[in-house]
């Protein structure tokens, strides 16, 4: 809940939660940022971490 920092600093929120998270998502999208490599130190091979569905075998543009 967000009512503390109303209450304290007369915070309003412009967009609902969903709408927030939505537009940062396909902001993170746009950006090919969905995707993540990381490498494994333990096995030295890299491992492709899948983030937000998105097919984890194509490589960010």
């Amino acid at each position: 809940s967000n009512e503390l920092a109303r209450s304290v600093l007369g915070y309003q929120p412009k967009v609902t939660l969903k709408e927030g998270l939505s537009e940062t998502f396909a902001w993170i999208k746009q950006r090919g940022l969905d995707r993540v490599w990381l490498e494994d130190e333990s096995q030295e091979e890299k491992q492709t971490l899948r983030l937000f569905g998105r097919d984890a075998s194509r490589k960010a543009a």
